[in-house]
């Protein structure tokens, strides 16, 4: 099995069926040629899409790839919150027992609240540093792996 476009249409054709339909002549098989391979392309920065006539590789815009920054980010924020005890919702719920009566709770949001403070921090300033030029956009596990440790 194999790709094959015609035009901006692309299918999955058995090649054996394919040669079948070139041996025999069939005039539909002119129609279809074999999909080049995607050029090779860094996949956090670019994408590359097939334009019916040749693969077309663009960068991915800069706020898109912040957006998705944040929003795995923040996905690890409420995984860390709901992985504990007590448990929490998310950053947002466990923010709201801060101040609580029951001090596991007060202790636990605190310190939920002030890691992920310094992981927005950090997150502000790897950004700042990549739009400088200082140093090449991260890989997003690279990124994560950089980030403040959650408290233990």
């Amino acid at each position: 099995m194999s790709l094959y476009y015609r035009g901006a249409e692309i299918r999955e054709i058995d090649d054996a069926l394919y040669a079948e339909w070139v041996a025999a002549g069939n005039p539909k098989a002119s129609d279809w040629q074999p999909l080049p391979a995607q050029p090779e392309f860094d996949p956090q920065t670019h994408t590359a899409r097939w334009n019916g006539a040749q693969w077309v590789v663009e960068a991915i815009p800069i706020e898109q790839m912040q957006a998705q920054a944040g929003a795995a980010v923040q996905a690890m924020i409420d995984a860390v919150c709901t992985s504990g005890v007590p448990y929490f919702r998310d950053i947002f719920s466990a923010r709201g027992y801060v101040g609580d009566p029951n001090p596991a709770y007060h202790a636990r949001a605190v310190a939920l609240r002030d890691w992920s403070s310094s992981v927005w921090t950090a997150l502000d300033e790897i950004q700042a540093d990549v739009m400088a030029g200082n140093r090449p956009l991260p890989a997003l596990p690279e990124l994560l792996a950089e980030l403040p440790q959650p408290p233990g």
